[in-house]
């Protein structure tokens, strides 16, 4: 049992998770100053529109969305956009299901009445062979190790395929980056060598791994795809390349100097596209958006996450687009495990982090961070303390970020720590375990989903642990009550918790 005097240990001495919970069993600290438990108050949250409020809300703004996107292309784009979109989205508000049901089964039960409803649109179906997508193709595909299409595939191949714009939500680690790297292969003219598809992505790093996507499942067309990111020469013969993916601002200033002719691009793809349209990037993509042809032009967006302003942004950039979209209950992915430990103070993370290494062998794990400062000052407890540590950040050059995710790809390190630079698409196989050493600020609340997404990608378990102090209550119950899901305390026995 704990005495009351571990309240006063001083920073630097160890203190490990049994502590932790005998001393919040103790109350040896102050709750919030409330009559109710923090997990049972209400906070106040940001609440997404439903699709009744999305529709209201665009309409009332529908008069500005013209003007603003005539401006696009310096009023030399007619702007004859239908927004009457075409949405693959069930509506749960009418759906009665049995009371008493567990958070899992009830995430089954409306899992199976959204495939239902899903079958209803024109655009499903569950067979690549089905889709309209070349054999050349398809042999890439299944080399690729893709046997039957995932949700999000199942529901927008075949739009992009027929050349529809689209804008697509799904789940981290569902396939989002298989969906647009098919759909945008089979639309590829590969007589032509100019560059018909501008893929853009928010990273070096997730750029590199959607062109790798792109090399595999191409190996059998007769195709050249390039790489174009910062602190990379940009190849002599991009012009001849029937695909580009790059990052905003090197495809940009690319686009601007006349390296990259885009005079026959007819496709434009972002991925992570809540990020891509934020302010800092939002303003590079329209720039680069301006440079496109007028016509013909198909535009297609995918994120984990879509809030209502960037919704009304992809509107504008979209002509008549098929919303393949999820509810905030689906966000979250049902094979995460998710957990918070109560770390009482800031100084006491360190030891809960080496108190979970200590206790529990997993294969691969990810620990964020919030500032590059804090990034480097973990990294190097850890490694004080004889730990196999990898670190990267924003500040190190490309050679430097590339080595460090070819060494953490290849399993020579387990434990990872980063900052946001990573929360988004990166996808490596050994991952099982993420740690939010620090919890995203309430400004960035959908970077939750994000980080915790680098785990239990594509059907495979994992766990996601929140480390918290007092400041954080009112966060993970925002996170909670946003996305509907379960964050249950990390138990004491950790290892009958963390199972994959």
């Amino acid at each position: 049992m704990a005495s009351r005097k571990a309240q006063g240990k001083k920073k630097g001495t160890t203190i490990t998770l049994g502590q932790l919970h005998n001393m919040n069993n103790n109350n040896t600290i102050n709750p919030p100053k409330t009559e109710e438990s923090w997990e049972d108050k209400d906070f106040d949250i940001i609440k997404p529109l439903n699709n009744g409020d999305e529709n209201k809300h665009h309409n009332s703004h529908h008069g500005h969305h013209n003007n603003s996107h005539n401006n696009y292309h310096n009023n030399n784009y007619n702007h004859n956009r239908n927004h009457h979109q075409k949405q693959v989205d069930t509506n749960f508000e009418t759906v009665k299901l049995p009371d008493g049901l567990t958070w899992e089964e009830r995430q089954d039960a409306l899992m199976a009445i959204d495939e239902e409803e899903a079958k209803k649109s024109p655009f499903y179906c569950n067979n690549f062979d089905d889709m309209g997508i070349s054999d050349i193709i398809l042999r890439g595909i299944y080399s690729y190790g893709f046997e039957t299409p995932s949700r999000v595939q199942s529901r927008a191949i075949k739009a992009l395929v027929t050349k529809k714009d689209c804008i697509v939500q799904a789940q981290s680690g569902t396939g989002k980056t298989g969906t647009f790297v098919i759909g945008t292969l089979n639309n590829i003219d590969f007589s032509m060598e100019a560059v018909q598809a501008v893929v853009l992505a928010p990273t070096r790093e997730l750029a590199d791994q959607i062109y790798k996507v792109f090399t595999n499942i191409s190996q059998y067309c007769n195709i050249r795809i390039s790489l174009c990111v910062g602190q990379m020469r940009v190849d002599d013969n991009i012009n001849t390349s029937q695909i580009v993916v790059g990052t905003t601002g090197r495809v940009l200033d690319s686009i601007e100097r006349k390296v990259i002719d885009v005079s026959r691009v007819s496709m434009l793809v972002m991925d992570e596209a809540d990020e891509m349209l934020s302010p800092g990037f939002k303003e590079q993509v329209v720039e680069i958006y301006k440079h496109l042809p007028t016509q013909g032009l198909q535009v297609c967006l995918f994120s984990a996450t879509l809030a209502p302003e960037v919704m009304t942004v992809a509107n504008e950039m979209t002509k008549d687009p098929l919303n393949v979209l999820i509810r905030q209950e689906f966000v979250t992915l049902k094979g995460i495990s998710q957990f918070f430990v109560n770390c009482i103070r800031e100084d006491y993370k360190l030891d809960t982090l080496l108190d979970i290494y200590k206790r529990y062998m997993c294969t691969q794990s990810i620990v964020y961070v919030n500032s590059k400062n804090k990034c480097c000052w973990l990294a190097s407890e850890l490694i004080r303390r004889n730990h196999t540590v990898l670190y990267i950040d924003s500040s190190m050059n490309q050679r430097e970020r590339s080595r460090i995710m070819r060494e953490f790809r290849q399993g020579t390190c387990r434990i990872l720590i980063t900052t946001n630079l990573l929360s988004r698409g990166i996808d490596v196989q050994g991952v099982n375990l993420v740690i939010n050493y620090d919890l995203p600020g309430t400004n960035n609340i959908e970077s939750y989903v994000h980080r915790i997404g680098r785990c239990g990608r594509y059907g495979r378990k994992g766990v996601a642990i929140n480390f918290i102090t007092p400041n954080d209550y009112y966060i993970i119950q925002n996170i909670r009550r946003y996305y509907s899901t379960e964050i249950n305390e990390l138990p004491e026995d950790i290892s009958g918790a963390m199972t994959y």
